[in-house]
């Protein structure tokens, strides 16, 4: 069983490692906070929007009755 010999550049190695591991685990997080944002101001928006949003969606289905009526 051999020991490694700590140099200053292993020591800097494993900083760097460490360092590197920290920095994607939080670029993750900030990801999953970024999605969450996003789907918070969706939903926002679609509850203020709410009137707007069912009548575009009434218009629509009747568009597509009378256009299958039509066929």
């Amino acid at each position: 069983m051999t020991k490694e010999k700590r140099t200053p550049m292993n020591r800097l190695t494993c900083i760097g490692l460490t360092l590197r591991e920290a920095w994607l685990s939080a670029r993750g997080e900030t990801n999953i906070i970024a999605i969450i944002l996003i789907i918070i101001v969706v939903i926002a928006i679609a509850v203020i929007f709410r009137n707007q949003l069912t009548g575009v969606v009434n218009r629509l289905f009747s568009r597509i009755n009378s256009s299958i009526d039509d066929f």
